[in-house]
């Protein structure tokens, strides 16, 4: 008699959460029409994404990370009126993506805005039937409480704001789990390539595959870097690489300025201690790394 009246007291708090997660992600919705209408969707990471495309179709391409050229382009882009806090919010990107960017930069920066908002959409459903596969041992109830809850999560609705690139590394690094976890490690080694997008999105999971040695793996995702290296070279001039990370070195030494503000950022730069940390970069990737490795290779399927 206990159990059924706990049980029936859990199914009703569940379908309570639900519901008030629902709500959420519906007050989401909201505020991104609210922030459409008003006209401030331009004021996204999608505007830095999209000036590194344009610089690359008006064949400036390696010229890509001088902050100059992509304050002047990025300010032709959004005309009179309108101007980010520093000036320019910086193509922080590896190359290849500007490539990626070039077809949206030939559309005008609101259209563009929702065509990568409609391709966002598009990944946001593979990336919730994956974690029904992912689940697929859990009842209705669970499977509501768990897609809620993920569409109540604050990041994601950042994401569709800023127009950033969050949700395609989340798949890629669900899709490099997942072929791990069945033994595809060829095809993880190209997702892990795929997130590498974002390089410090797929620094500690290439941690974890070395410590596992996973050699296949690794194999694969160096052979899909280089592919992407050398294809990046040939359209973008050889020096593009070098000169990116001399890009990412200068930038890592920003705080509080060209889009780098850690107090709103969802990472372990808000930490209490973030003014310390944010100025010293070093310990937060070691001690994130170290705490990867150790997840994973705890696990029974690692």
């Amino acid at each position: 008699m206990n159990k059924k009246v706990n049980a029936n007291r859990e199914l009703r708090l569940a379908r309570w959460l639900t519901a008030f997660h629902l709500g959420i992600a519906l007050g989401y919705l909201g505020l991104i029409i609210k922030a459409a209408i008003d006209g401030l969707l331009w004021r996204a990471d999608f505007t830095a994404f999209y000036t590194g495309g344009a610089i690359v179709r008006q064949g400036l391409g390696p010229h890509l990370y001088d902050l100059n050229l992509q304050a002047r382009v990025q300010q032709a882009i959004l005309g009179p009126g309108r101007m980010f806090y520093d000036g320019v919010l910086p193509f922080y990107n590896p190359p290849h993506f500007a490539l990626v960017m070039v077809p949206f930069s030939l559309l005008p920066l609101g259209l563009a805005f929702w065509c990568w908002t409609a391709l966002q959409v598009v990944i946001l459903a593979r990336v919730i039937q994956r974690l029904r596969s992912m689940s697929s041992g859990w009842d209705a109830t669970e499977h509501w409480l768990l897609f809620s809850a993920f569409l109540a999560f604050s990041p994601l609705f950042l994401q569709f704001v800023h127009g950033s690139l969050s949700l395609f590394v989340l798949w890629c690094l669900i899709e490099f789990y997942l072929a791990l976890r069945q033994g595809k490690e060829v095809r993880a080694g190209v997702w892990l390539a795929l997130a590498a997008v974002k390089l410090q999105a797929a620094l500690f999971p290439a941690l974890v595959i070395l410590a596992g040695r996973r050699w296949r793996a690794l194999t694969s995702a160096g052979a899909a870097g280089v592919l992407i290296l050398g294809a990046t070279s040939a359209l973008l001039g050889p020096s593009i690489w070098p000169d990116c990370f001399h890009w990412l070195n200068v930038t890592s030494g920003y705080f509080d300025r060209f889009g780098v503000y850690p107090e709103v950022m969802h990472n372990l730069s808000c930490w209490p201690w973030r003014c310390r940390w944010a100025c010293c970069p070093t310990p937060r990737p070691g001690f994130s790394g170290s705490c990867s490795i150790w997840l994973w290779s705890s696990s029974p399927a690692f």
